[in-house]
């Protein structure tokens, strides 16, 4: 979070949970706060109820060669 200085959002994808920088995906009124340092975990309200930590393996990967750029 403080590499990328932004707040990050945890929210719905088919994989399950998920945490991205919330210029990506905004937060919603709805959603709880979590402070984590000098940023916020926006969590959306869905997701707080089945959520015992946060995990690095909530941050996605992309893989170039899953976007047909195989050099």
């Amino acid at each position: 979070m403080d590499k990328r200085d932004s707040d990050f959002r945890i929210c719905t994808s088919c994989g399950g949970p998920i945490l991205l920088p919330v210029r990506i995906k905004p937060p919603k009124k709805t959603d709880l706060l979590v402070k984590a340092g000098n940023h916020t975990i926006y969590v959306s309200i869905h997701q707080a109820r089945f959520l015992n930590c946060i995990q690095m393996e909530m941050v996605p990967f992309f893989d170039d060669d899953s976007y047909g750029y195989d050099h």
